[in-house]
């Protein structure tokens, strides 16, 4: 296998600072290892704190969708709302 698809971050450490976590995805993505990564049980407040990161070091960049979006998801950052 070259890649997956998407990688989960399922809840958030508070341990980890959110740089080095979204350094390390950002790092599997242009490895090419990865295509985006997701959350799924992360607060808004940290899925924005995480879009502030990118936009600070000008990473990729990503936006929140649903897994029930007809549109595709984006690179990064997208939020899962399962049924």
């Amino acid at each position: 296998m070259d890649y997956v698809n998407m990688i989960f971050a399922h809840r958030p450490d508070p341990t980890v600072m959110m740089e080095e976590i979204v350094r390390a995805f950002n790092y599997e993505i242009e490895k090419g290892w990865v295509l985006y990564w997701v959350t799924s049980e992360w607060p808004a407040w940290e899925i924005e704190d995480a879009f502030h990161v990118v936009d600070k070091l000008n990473l990729l960049s990503g936006t929140n969708t649903s897994m029930t979006s007809s549109s595709p998801p984006s690179p990064i950052l997208t939020e899962l709302k399962l049924p």
